[in-house]
């Protein structure tokens, strides 16, 4: 399994674009990938997400690889992976602006349509053993934080972080897999 997060200059996958992607090999988790790149031309800073990433306006203009060059690098790490399957946290969004850039960029999307989500993982651990499900707004508030809280692994600091979140989200798969 390979375990992603992104970070983007939004929420909207019609307007915002992705500036990183981090990924880890979850059978070798030494293996990481991280890369930033530019804001496709076109696409909107939402200033919101400064405040999620830290990226300034500034530096998401002047990063060094094209949204293209950013894909094709992932795609030549992931090229050594046997279990290409992605996992991540609420993972469905990070899907949505990876295959609209793979689509933009008309780059073949090798990882087809069967993922891995920690935050379905939590879920049912939580309800198997009788657990409380934080609710926020009447749905699952079972965030990357809250997770990491209730397993007991050292929460992220400061910013997000694509290959920070990405290892996090690893070792919580690796939690629940051990029946932690």
């Amino acid at each position: 399994m390979i375990v992603i997060d992104l970070e983007t200059t939004g929420l909207d996958v019609n307007e915002n674009g992705i500036i990183s992607i981090g990924a880890v090999d979850f059978d070798n988790q030494d293996n990481t990938f991280y890369c930033e790149c530019n804001l496709r031309e076109g696409f909107k800073l939402d200033p919101k997400s400064i405040d999620i990433h830290g990226f300034t306006e500034e530096q998401i203009n002047n990063l060094k690889n094209t949204e293209e060059e950013l894909l094709r690098k992932f795609l030549k790490w992931c090229e050594n992976i046997e279990d290409k399957t992605l996992g991540g946290h609420n993972l469905q969004f990070d899907i949505d602006f990876l295959q609209r850039a793979f689509k933009l960029n008309n780059l073949p999307w090798i990882f087809r349509f069967r993922f891995v989500d920690l935050h379905s993982v939590a879920y049912f651990h939580f309800m198997k053993n009788k657990l409380d499900i934080p609710l926020k707004y009447n749905l699952s508030h079972l965030t990357l934080d809250t997770i990491l809280a209730f397993l007991g692994i050292k929460e992220r600091q400061g910013y997000h972080n694509a290959l920070t979140d990405a290892k996090l989200t690893a070792k919580a798969f690796a939690e629940f897999l051990n029946n932690k």
